[in-house]
């Protein structure tokens, strides 16, 4: 191949350069170039085109709607399947030993279809594996377009080739067994920001960042709000006492009604959190915390309503203040009501008596009492008369 690489050359110089200086004619340049390309020979040994324009694959819309596969190795005797996903860079690295067939393949597709759903496209080589009727046959039962790349052009399958290079570079710089290297490769790889998307395979395809160990490095926002909160409630906690009710427990309720008064008698219904409470008042139940809460004191008793009586179930009466003997004695009596005649109007009906509050007893301030002059003994005591 190389001797005629050479005569290609020497053919190419003697007719541009020796040619011309011997005849030349109008569109002598034209005529040579057009000999050359029609030279069975010259085309057999001419050199390769120079690179077409590069041709980027369409960036896809959806985590793993496209997925690259290629097979790399033998690495220390074994092949791997490699599994980058056209979207969130995600690799999967599958060690297939020496079992490189389509069964094998297929089985670990299917694995990874379990764990991220069925791609749109898979892009592969023209490997015996991928072109198999199996491989087909697969692809069609689930919706999977199929696309191959040009024989002998890896560049068309790039997304799968580069990661191949950096797998295989990562491989060869290991320093422990093989699947613990490749353990720690993928979780380096998928933490890491892509150089394309300028965010990490896992933030993409999971939704959020990896915990990794320099996350150590710098403070967790989520810690330090924890830490704040337990310190203001141990210094607020030192001050009040913790209170809590049972279902059924009889208890005041703060009212917030314009028609009720603004503590009201009801009963614990149950808790629906640590300082909240349903509170059961008549036939409604209300949400209150328990600031908005107090226990039923033992001063205050419930009076049965007496037959005939119009009193209404739920009023309550105090009990009489305890009243010394000594204030008993100064007291003044409470006013009796006076009892009224009906007076008669023009007409003789009988006019309705007005009623007569009872009057309250002014406040007496209790003086002090002097203290009594002690009588002397009579003098007969001592025997003088």
């Amino acid at each position: 191949m190389a001797s005629y690489m050479i005569l290609y050359y020497i053919y190419i110089y003697y007719i541009y350069y020796i040619v011309r200086q011997y005849i030349v004619w109008p569109g002598i340049d034209a005529d040579i170039e057009s000999l050359c390309k029609h030279c069975t020979l010259c085309q057999k040994n001419k050199p390769n085109p120079i690179s077409a324009q590069l041709h980027s694959w369409m960036y896809p819309e959806r985590p793993w709607q496209r997925v690259h596969m290629d097979l790399a190795g033998p690495l220390d005797g074994k092949m791997y399947l490699i599994m980058v996903d056209a979207n969130t860079k995600w690799p999967e690295v599958f060690c297939m030993q020496k079992d490189t067939t389509t069964t094998a393949v297929l089985m670990k597709v299917t694995e990874v279809i379990s764990r991220w759903g069925i791609p749109e496209q898979i892009v592969t080589d023209n490997g015996r594996q991928f072109v198999a009727e199996q491989f087909e046959k697969f692809c069609a039962q689930n919706g999977i377009k199929h696309i191959t790349s040009s024989v002998y052009h890896p560049r068309s399958n790039g997304e799968a080739e580069r990661f191949v290079r950096t797998f295989k570079e990562a491989m060869k710089a290991k320093d422990i067994n093989a699947e613990l290297c490749i353990l720690r490769f993928l979780f380096s790889y998928r933490a890491t920001p892509h150089a394309t998307t300028g965010c990490s395979p896992a933030e993409l395809l999971t939704g959020r960042s990896l915990r990794t160990t320099l996350d150590l490095v710098r403070p967790d926002p989520k810690v330090n709000v924890m830490k704040s909160q337990l310190r203001q409630e141990g210094s607020y906690n030192k001050q009040v006492k913790m209170r809590s009710f049972q279902p059924g427990e009889t208890v005041w309720v703060m009212s917030f009604s314009k028609n009720q008064e603004k503590w009201t008698r009801g009963k614990i219904a149950k808790s629906i959190g640590p300082v909240t409470y349903l509170v059961a008042i008549n036939d409604k139940q209300m949400k209150r915390h328990v600031d908005q809460i107090r226990a039923a004191g033992a001063s205050i008793k419930a009076v049965e309503p007496q037959e005939g009586s119009e009193q209404a179930e739920g009023d309550f009466l105090k009990e009489t203040p305890h009243v010394s003997p000594r204030s008993r004695n100064h007291a003044t009596p409470i006013q009796e009501a006076v009892p009224v005649t009906p007076q008669q109007d023009a007409e003789g009906m009988p006019s309705p008596i007005p009623v007569v509050s009872p009057v309250r007893p002014p406040t007496v301030q209790e003086t002090p009492r002097a203290r009594p002059k002690r009588n002397p003994k009579p003098i007969s005591r001592l025997g003088i008369n």
